[in-house]
């Protein structure tokens, strides 16, 4: 018998066509060339969910895809992986999402996105069945204003985790009606998960208002300066002709705390930002109520906490499509292991193992394990580097 699903991805998908160990482009008008190329589903439903299923975490998508070929694909490709479906929409008005992603020869890459269904996709898409009779029993209740206690959480027995990606890409449900939705997750006690991949602008009227209803947060170190505002200079190209700095070796810890602090500040519990190859940063709120409100099953964070830690070091070819989508899926299965416990869980090793996870689904040279032997082999794993952020 299959194990019900705790998790929840839902949001932006595509498929895939990356071009393997491409050049780097010069120009925009540059002829480029790449060794071989493959189509794969993508997207932050399916890469978080492929990193929850490496670790042996069951899952669930909602997601809206095309009635193409792609879509059909998409689809069978998460079957494949054991993933459930069963309330994956189709739109005949759109095709499904698709992707050219360059995967450049020093691991980097790039990307061109038709967004497709993507685009059409509203908030009940974004909903099951249980999650839509939990809510309205949720309303009924509220609305008859009944002095009796609230209706238990029986129609929502599994999810612990609603795991969102890519709300810029996600066009139709953003801003106010992004966090309605947030906050109607948020009242059935299940704990919001937002990833900000594709955030390219601070325009505050796509994500803002949700973030205070976010339990954890995960944005690369360029999203969370775009987002934030803070530090901009770090994203200007260096004009005298020397060698550009990459951005995650610009910043400093104080600096990237500054940023965590923005974020905490609009309500997020759980910060966590990535630097590429350099690793990872995670901070906790300072006020113990917000940890509280936003992660109610995961009492086993302590508040007003920062921590760096380095990456580990690669053992093969490194292909960095979904290193942030299974670095997250990484640390969301681990608070999953400490649900409901009231012993302690550093901010440490969470970050390692989201950074290890991230390391399985993106390094040739390393076989996928499960969570509990993953983390019981990381004083095994060599670090990158141990220099300090």
């Amino acid at each position: 018998m299959k194990e019900t699903p705790r998790v929840i991805c839902a949001g932006m998908h595509s498929v895939d066509l990356l071009l393997i160990n491409s050049d780097i482009p010069q120009t925009p008008e540059s002829v480029v060339f790449f060794e071989k190329y493959t189509h794969v589903p993508g997207g932050c439903v399916y890469n978080t969910a492929k990193g929850f299923i490496l670790l042996g975490v069951p899952v669930k998508v909602l997601t809206k895809v095309g009635n193409d070929e792609n879509g059909r694909f998409f689809i069978k490709e998460l079957e494949s992986l054991g993933i459930d479906t069963s309330d994956i929409k189709v739109d005949d008005s759109k095709s499904t999402c698709l992707s050219v992603l360059p995967v450049y020869y020093n691991g980097g890459r790039g990307a061109f996105s038709h967004l497709g269904t993507n685009t059409t996709i509203q908030v009940d898409d974004l909903l099951d069945d249980t999650l839509r009779r939990a809510l309205e029993n949720k309303n009924q209740w509220e609305g008859n204003n009944s002095s009796h206690p609230p209706p238990p959480r029986e129609d929502v027995p599994s999810y612990l985790i609603y795991h969102y990606g890519y709300p810029h890409m996600v066009t139709q449900v953003q801003g106010k009606v992004l966090a309605q939705h947030f906050q109607s997750i948020r009242s059935l006690g299940i704990t919001v998960a937002l990833d900000m991949n594709g955030a390219n602008s601070n325009d505050e009227s796509i994500v803002h208002a949700a973030l205070e209803y976010v339990g954890i947060f995960h944005v690369n170190i360029e999203e969370a300066i775009v987002l934030s505002g803070k530090h901009l200079q770090h994203l200007q190209r260096n004009s005298s002709g020397n060698p550009q700095l990459p951005l995650e070796e610009k910043v400093n810890f104080q600096q990237v705390k500054g940023i965590a602090d923005y974020f905490h500040q609009l309500g997020v519990a759980l910060v966590a930002i990535t630097l590429g190859p350099r690793g990872a940063f995670l901070s906790t709120h300072s006020n113990p109520s917000v940890i509280e409100k936003n992660i109610a099953c995961f009492p086993c964070l302590s508040p007003g906490k920062a921590v760096f830690r380095p990456n580990f070091q690669a053992k093969g070819t490194i292909n960095a499509v979904g290193a942030g989508d299974t670095f997250t899926a990484g640390i969301l299965a681990m608070l999953l292991r400490q649900a409901h416990s009231s012993s302690f869980l550093s901010l440490e090793l969470l970050a390692d193992v989201g950074l290890a996870a991230a390391m399985q689904r993106i390094d040739s040279g390393v076989e996928p394990k499960t969570l509990q032997k993953l983390v019981m082999q990381l004083d095994e794993m060599p670090r990158a580097s141990v220099q300090s952020l």
